[in-house]
């Protein structure tokens, strides 16, 4: 869990120098602590999402190597729909051309 220190002593000098009494000092000091560590919890850390990328079995080489066969998988498409369209083409030439 991520954690970053806010300096309560000097928030509280700095309302009460605004005009707060201690208690009210205090409590707003407070909840803003409470809610910026609220908002840090919600952070993943570098460590989280490499776990997560472990777990999935998605690390580095792992997309490249699906990269890599969804490219070939492409490619065969590419072959597949020229040579479809190459016979399409015949038929259509010999429906107006014929011998």
């Amino acid at each position: 869990m991520v954690t970053l220190a806010i300096d309560t002593f000097k928030i509280i000098k700095r309302l009460k120098e605004a005009g707060f009494t201690e208690p009210q000092a205090e409590t707003v000091t407070d909840v803003l602590r409470e809610a910026r560590e609220a908002d840090l919890q919600g952070l993943a850390t570098a460590a989280d999402i490499k776990d997560v990328r472990n777990e999935m079995g998605l690390g580095f080489s792992r997309v490249q190597a699906e990269f890599a066969k969804l490219q070939g998988e492409i490619n065969l498409l590419k072959w597949m729909m020229g040579i479809l369209l190459a016979g399409v083409l015949s038929l259509v030439l010999k429906a107006f051309f014929p011998h």
